[in-house]
């Protein structure tokens, strides 16, 4: 199954900001993220790492090693860096899914 733009999108920003509420991914996105986030937590690619020290105790997300697997990487640390990077790293998404 092919990942929404939406998810896609969530899933940048926690992968770049872990950990992460989800309250922090829908202040970036400026919408609600509760269904791209239960996508993704479904496929996987995200899951609860702890919850933070703040009043409600939310949760904090993180990615997976199914995430990195996914992806081609090895550690977060080859994460694209520079936009020709990341325009490289969506180029080879989209060649898999194609595949698919």
């Amino acid at each position: 199954d092919l990942i929404s733009s939406a998810a896609l999108e969530t899933l940048s920003i926690i992968a770049y900001n872990q950990p992460v509420t989800r309250l922090f991914v829908d202040t970036l996105r400026k919408v609600d993220s509760s269904y791209a986030m239960n996508n993704l937590l479904d496929r996987g690619l995200i899951e609860v790492k702890g919850r933070l020290d703040a009043p409600g105790r939310p949760m904090l997300y993180g990615t997976t090693h199914d995430f990195l697997r996914v992806f081609g990487l090895k550690s977060l640390a080859d994460l694209p860096k520079t936009t020709e990077e990341i325009k490289d790293m969506f180029a080879w998404c989209e060649y898999v899914e194609n595949k698919w």
